[in-house]
């Protein structure tokens, strides 16, 4: 591992095993780091910004709470703070980019990492499964997402198509490459436009997905898909509702945990 990073950061590129390429270190991050809202809404809360712009705290974060739902900045950044490390890597940054498409609310940006490689930059966003794909083109598959990436007139544009969403969510790049700690604004303003008031959470899987998501009074829909390499959208294979968050978490985890064992 070339460079220097915290000693938060050096104990999670220790946890995922050193993946020694941007695609296979997008692939662990994905895997092992729940997506959701639990940790912003924990920072509202405390009445700090939500997590993401430290990359040393976001370590900190998921290795004392790994069950604990995480921003795609959180993501984006560890991306950029690991990847910076790899031998041959020239330059690993965060690009915000502002969700576009026809039912985008008004105010919605998203992280994804951008790295220098010798063989050109890539796009590496773990939060939609995406593990490394040219910026001025190409598709990253995962079971249960699809990640297209276009050049626009030279702006990066994003279509992310998931099987727990009907249409495909398309974002345009705003900025080019930041160090992770300049895009504590866009983490500010995410405790204030969005569903921040929504627990939720995704578990990616070698097989598809395990998400949580509100179900009224009832309480937390917990749904799993099985799904094959490129598949985006299917029947679930199991949906349960259950009256607690703690008890839906639980129940997610436990699902996850036997899609792993079934690899």
């Amino acid at each position: 591992m070339a460079g220097r990073g915290g000693g938060a950061v050096r104990e999670l590129w220790e946890e995922i095993g050193r993946p020694p390429t941007v695609a296979g270190l997008s692939t662990e991050l994905s895997m092992r780091l729940p997506r959701g809202s639990e940790a912003k809404l924990a920072a509202i809360e405390r009445g700090e910004p939500p997590p993401g712009s430290d990359p040393e705290v976001s370590a900190r974060l998921h290795l004392e709470h790994p069950t604990v739902g995480v921003s795609c900045w959180v993501q984006s950044g560890l991306v950029a703070a690991l990847a910076s490390q790899l031998d041959g890597v020239e330059r690993a940054g965060v690009m915000v980019l502002s969700r576009v498409d026809p039912t985008a609310p008004a105010v919605d940006f998203h992280g994804s990492a951008v790295v220098e490689t010798p063989s050109g930059r890539v796009i590496s966003d773990p939060y939609f499964d995406a593990d490394a794909v040219p910026d001025d083109g190409g598709i990253a598959h995962g079971p249960g997402s699809a990640v297209e990436v276009t050049d626009v007139d030279g702006t990066v544009v994003l279509s992310v198509s998931q099987c727990w969403s009907v249409g495909t969510l398309r974002y345009r790049q705003v900025s080019g490459a930041l160090a992770p700690r300049h895009t504590e604004p866009f983490c500010r303003l995410s405790a204030t436009y969005g569903s921040v008031h929504n627990r939720s959470l995704g578990l990616r899987t070698p097989s598809g997905r395990v998400n949580v998501a509100p179900a009224g009074d009832a309480g937390y829909r917990v749904t799993r898909w099985e799904l094959g390499p490129t598949d985006v959208r299917g029947t679930p294979a199991q949906i349960e509702v259950v009256g607690s968050w703690e008890g839906a978490v639980e129940l997610a985890f436990s699902l996850k945990a036997a899609a792993l064992q079934r690899r």
